[in-house]
């Protein structure tokens, strides 16, 4: 009866386990290349909105890039991104709902470096929404803030790869309103038909 007992609870412990998300430490190691960092912070919200992004481009090469925070945040509100060795900018962000995007997007002094094998930690995100009159569009603002220390305790919670200090620093961010002198625009999209 004992030995019976073990079984299912070693079978029971490799069945959770299985089902455990995977650690960014299992795909740092094994997925991203020699010549890559990752690039982590937080985000929070308020409104409800499908979709919430920030958008990235590198100095060097101008090429953009974007993370999707709704999906690529974990239940502690921290979010990871792996990006090639080089100088960024954040070059915006974008909100999306099932008939509607708003966004903002241009050059922004918003600025870090992703170094090959570090974590650089941005910052954390905060979309808001503020209330509008009857008819009109939303005001959204998207802001960027430092939270160090209860970001490293969320991400420590998050990620056993956060123990090694030698790897982890804090971006020189320029923090406050992302995009403050971007020009926000709306698209409204028709209903399908059926």
């Amino acid at each position: 009866m004992k030995g019976l007992k073990r079984i299912c609870s070693i079978l029971t412990t490799i069945f959770i386990s299985g089902c455990a998300s995977q650690n960014i430490d299992d795909v740092y190691v094994e997925n991203v290349k020699p010549s890559k960092g990752v690039v982590w912070g937080t985000m929070s919200y308020s409104g409800a909105y499908a979709d919430y992004q920030l958008h990235f481009q590198n100095m060097d090469t101008e090429e953009s890039t974007f993370i999707s925070l709704s999906s690529n945040v974990n239940e502690h509100g921290v979010f990871a991104i792996s990006l090639p060795e080089g100088a960024y900018r954040i070059v915006g962000w974008q909100v999306s709902a099932p008939y509607s995007s708003t966004y903002k997007k241009g050059k922004t002094q918003q600025r870090f470096v992703s170094s090959k094998q570090k974590l650089t930690y941005i910052g954390r995100v905060h979309f808001e929404q503020k209330a509008q009159k009857t008819g009109e569009n939303p005001v959204i603002f998207a802001t960027l803030a430092e939270h160090f220390k209860l970001d490293a305790a969320l991400f420590s919670n998050s990620y056993t790869l956060f123990d090694q200090q030698d790897r982890v620093f804090k971006a020189r961010m320029q923090y406050g309103e992302i995009c403050a002198g971007c020009t926000e625009r709306t698209i409204v999209t028709a209903a399908q038909s059926r």
